[in-house]
C-alpha cells in the first residue's frame, strides 16, 4: 500500500469497474472513504481511495478494506 496524500493506493484481489465511486469500511464497518480510481492489470488492478476527512492513513497500512 501506498500513501499519497489525502489518498491510499493498494492492490486488488477481486474488483470491478463498477464499484468506481463506491464506499470503502474497516472491519469494524466504519467507513473509511470511497473509491476514486482503478487501474493496472486486469487480473490484480490497484484502486486509489479517497480517505475520509481525519482519518491517519496510517492505521490502514497491512489491513484489509472492504467493500459493502
Amino acid at each position: 500500500m501506498h500513501i499519497m496524500g489525502n489518498c491510499i493506493i493498494l492492490k486488488s484481489k477481486k474488483i470491478k469497474p463498477e464499484y468506481l465511486g463506491r464506499s470503502v469500511y474497516d472491519k469494524k464497518k466504519r467507513k473509511i472513504g470511497k473509491i476514486v480510481d482503478i487501474f493496472g492489470n486486469i487480473k490484480y488492478p490497484y484502486v486509489k481511495i479517497l480517505i475520509k476527512g481525519g482519518k491517519d492513513k496510517e492505521e490502514f497500512l497491512n489491513k484489509e478494506i472492504y467493500l459493502r
